[in-house]
């Protein structure tokens, strides 16, 4: 089963939009490139899109969106 996962806009400054395609998922974590985890929050498994407000500094991030079998990871990108 295919998840597609969008996130806008791209770049994101202070705010960004993540659309969820079917949801399922129940947990958002943002890694830095040293994969430490910069943020993190629970997501209701019937969400399919959910907006997400950061104060993460300038540069390029991974998002994981965790399913209970699978995981989901995608970039994104932060520009101030």
């Amino acid at each position: 089963q295919k998840h597609h996962i969008s996130i806008y806009p791209s770049p994101a400054q202070d705010f960004f939009q993540i659309d969820l395609g079917e949801g399922g998922y129940h947990k958002l974590v943002i890694y830095n490139l040293r994969g430490r985890v910069v943020y993190s929050q629970q997501i209701s498994p019937n969400r399919t899109e959910m907006a997400v407000q950061t104060n993460l500094s300038s540069g390029l991030y991974f998002i994981k969106l965790n399913q209970p079998e699978i995981s989901s990871i995608t970039r994104l990108l932060i520009c101030k």
